[in-house]
């Protein structure tokens, strides 16, 4: 129960002068999140599907008194019609993308049950896979049909105020999984001005529970608002900061209004009552923030298929090399400074000149150092990150190296090879490399040999990180610089 925050920037990096990388990686018990199934809303939840499995709370006998179950499947149906339209220069479009995707192996069978196989187990009518919303939200998706209401209709999302978030647990939460969620807010707090109060008081609380799944509302929609993490399958750190986030009002990263610019919906390999999960909102606020492929509120590119083999989300463009980086295995740079931003934390340093570079900004709990973008570090992030050491050894720091060329020059890498330990693939480790100069997106990850294994960096310095949740992981790479 002992919990320390993990905070950005607290990274092991140096430059590498030998021809290889053998990194023994970061050893963590619990398992990235993936993608979730299933589909739905508010009132389904609590009427169908939830009332077969919860205990009924008198909190959930006040929900069902206001929701009609007749209209909700009407509308449901209404929006699914809406989805299933799809014109033959669509079908062309897609063809054409799929052709240049390169062929996903068939999955490995899982060892144990993850946050994906648990919520389509217990059949959650979630929305996005794992989203409750409120009647007005609902009410807004069902609008958002039509042009007329795409430009007057808005999401309404109600963030928390500025004392400390209660949350408290329910009976059958596991010690595990009480760990795991209090290092979850610990997270939230080490890196955000939010605050979490365990056991606290406020008429507005968020009631951690083992029930059907792992799901949560997003923002704060008063009085007592559970977020599951059903004790097995919800036990990963990724997952229950990824919740905490939705209740701190934050949607999927691929829901933005301007995804269609980064990402093709192949809506061929989605079942028709999933697709509207893939739907795209004018006041899903970017914050203008760069859409980032690897962010935690990401899809990953097969959420919801119908055959894992074809992707359901493929990357378009100029960003057809983050095809296999979809979906980081914790928040990334770019999340955390999302909810900074909706809770005006970085206001907290307006009299305070930024040094920062590359997009880092001043701590928001201090004022006196900067956060900079994972790999970068140094009093104004244009150097590498703190605690640089010769051997690469793992540590309880996610593990980062630095490959940096002459200025003017650019770096190539080649992997030879990469191996987890645990045949998990990506889900369990990796390596990323931040080939862009932009570097608050994160980069291209792999758990594999690609069959494209020449990778070019934009400038003269590309970092890579090591990331690993179970047993071992060894990867070799050989970099030189050209051009």
């Amino acid at each position: 129960q002992n919990v320390r925050p993990i905070r950005h920037g607290k990274h092991d990096c140096c430059g590498i002068k030998g021809d290889s990388l053998h990194p023994s990686a970061l050893q963590r018990s619990h398992p990235p999140q993936t993608s979730m199934r299933s589909l739905a809303l508010l009132p389904l939840l609590f009427s169908l599907v939830l009332a077969a499995v919860l205990h009924h709370t008198k909190f959930e006998k006040e929900i069902e008194k206001q929701i009609d179950v007749d209209e909700y499947k009407k509308d449901m149906k209404i929006l699914d019609a809406h989805l299933a339209v799809e014109t033959d220069a669509e079908h062309e479009e897609l063809q054409q993308l799929l052709a240049a995707v390169e062929p996903v192996p068939e999955k490995e069978a899982k060892s144990e049950k993850d946050d994906e196989a648990v919520n389509a187990e217990n059949n959650a009518d979630l929305f996005e896979g794992d989203i409750v919303l409120t009647n007005e939200q609902l009410s807004y998706v069902m609008a958002n049909e039509t042009e007329r209401a795409k430009r007057q209709a808005s999401m309404n999302t109600e963030i928390w105020g500025t004392t400390p978030i209660p949350f408290s647990f329910a009976a059958g939460v596991s010690e595990q999984m009480k760990g795991i969620v209090r290092a979850a807010t610990a997270f939230w707090t080490a890196n955000t001005c939010v605050n979490f109060q365990e056991n606290g008081t406020g008429e507005n609380k968020i009631l951690v529970v083992n029930k059907g799944g792992c799901y949560s509302s997003v923002g704060r929609v008063g009085r007592t608002q559970e977020l599951s993490l059903q004790n097995e399958g919800c036990n990963s750190i990724s997952t229950a900061t990824h919740e905490l986030e939705h209740a701190l009002g934050v949607y999927h990263e691929q829901s933005r209004a301007d995804r269609d610019s980064y990402v093709h919906v192949n809506k061929d390999n989605i079942p028709t009552q999933n697709q509207h999960n893939f739907d795209s909102y004018p006041t899903s606020s970017s914050m203008q923030l760069p859409y980032d492929f690897g962010s935690n509120m990401h899809y990953t590119s097969d959420s919801f298929a119908k055959d894992y083999r074809i992707p359901t989300l493929i990357a378009v463009g100029a960003y057809a090399e983050y095809q296999n980086s979809m979906r980081g295995h914790m928040p990334s740079f770019l999340d955390v400074l999302k909810v900074n931003k909706y809770y005006k934390c970085d206001q907290k340093c307006a009299n305070k000149a930024n040094p920062c570079k590359n997009g880092g900004y001043l701590d928001v709990r201090t004022c006196s150092k900067c956060i900079c973008p994972e790999g970068l570090g140094g009093a104004d992030c244009t150097g590498n990150p703190n605690g640089c050491v010769v051997e690469l050894n793992a540590s309880t720091s996610y593990t980062k190296r630095t490959i940096e060329a002459p200025a003017g020059r650019r770096v190539e890498v080649l992997i030879d090879g990469i191996w987890t330990g645990v045949g998990s693939g990506c889900r369990m480790g990796g390596i990323e490399l931040k080939t862009k100069t932009n570097m608050l997106m994160r980069g291209l990850r792999f758990c594999e040999k690609p069959t494209k294994n020449s990778i070019w960096s934009d400038s003269n310095k590309l970092p890579i990180l090591v990331w690993n949740n179970e047993g071992s992981l060894r990867a070799d790479i050989q970099y030189r610089y050209g051009r």
